[in-house]
């Protein structure tokens, strides 16, 4: 399969199957500090899109790792401060979603690629787009010596080394919107204990209120943990399927419209919450963006 620029240039020779970089390949792709290397030229996506017109877009390194992976990862921050700064958040996204449009595999690169999506510097807006391009949320990788999901970097790592705790309630929607499972998220082969989501989030607020003690059940920021607590919560009511909970969570506001006890931040949101009660199901599915249960 052959891949195409916007202007009719050919970006990967036809029938050319992905395959494993060579040592001198890999040097040309890889950041390693020289400023030399396709991932550290500025602007980014053309010299991205030049090295596709002779190679295809999921070949791999040594390591298992696919452009896509590093994209993901943002490459920036793994090797020079300053080359960070140079690529914007929203240029990275960009790359990678033209990446996924020319057919890169988001579960290739051994199935991490979710994983550095997680680890990276805007998984706010990486792990939803790979989620919906296919990646499995479900492969593990291990690092640290532990077993772990993405869902387990995001809800034992990331709650401490990342983004706010609203940013992290909507990864871990788009997790579990993919599928992500609420058990064995997490295991410690020293003492081959599985932990599920529930535990990581436990173990989370038990020291969040040992270092934080301020922090009570007014404070906004403890009110953004339990609001990724209930979302873990009711996916296991459900019995673990993110469709279930939501089309719950859906027929109960629909029926507080209805009767006008429903909440709205503000008056303005009265008429939206007006359509949805009254329009039918299908429609109401669909408002939300829910295409298939």
């Amino acid at each position: 399969m052959a891949y195409y620029s916007q202007d009719g240039d050919t970006l990967s020779p036809p029938g050319r199957a992905a395959r494993a970089l060579d040592d001198h390949e890999e040097s040309v792709l890889v950041c390693d500090g020289s400023g030399h290397s396709v991932l550290e030229q500025r602007p980014l996506m053309p010299a991205v899109h030049a090295w596709l017109e002779n190679h295809h877009v999921n070949d791999w390194t040594r390591d298992g790792e696919t452009l896509l992976w590093y994209v993901a990862a943002r490459i920036g921050d793994m090797y020079d401060e300053h080359l960070t700064e140079a690529i914007p958040t929203e240029d990275l996204v960009a790359l990678a979603r033209d990446l996924l449009a020319r057919g890169a595999d988001p579960n290739a690169a051994e199935g991490h690629v979710l994983m550095a999506a997680c680890e990276g510097d805007c998984p706010e807006l990486m792990v939803p787009l790979l989620c919906e391009a296919g990646a499995d949320p479900n492969l593990w990788k291990a690092p640290w010596g532990d077993k772990g999901t993405p869902l387990s970097m995001i809800l034992r790592d990331r709650l401490w080394n990342g983004p706010t705790y609203a940013k992290i309630h909507e990864i871990a929607r788009a997790l579990l919107r993919s599928g992500a499972k609420l058990d064995a998220c997490l295991t410690r082969p020293q003492d081959g204990k599985d932990e599920s989501a529930e535990d990581l989030l436990q173990a989370h607020e038990e020291d969040l209120r040992k270092d934080f003690p301020e922090l009570g059940p007014e404070s906004a920021t403890f009110r953004q943990f339990v609001a990724i607590k209930g979302l873990v919560h009711g996916v296991r009511a459900a019995k673990g399927s993110y469709a279930r909970y939501v089309k719950k969570e859906l027929l109960v506001l629909r029926a507080l419209v209805r009767k006008r006890r429903a909440t709205t931040a503000d008056e303005d949101q009265r008429t939206a919450f007006d359509i949805l009660a009254r329009s039918p199901d299908e429609i109401a599915w669909r408002i939300l963006g829910f295409r298939r249960w």
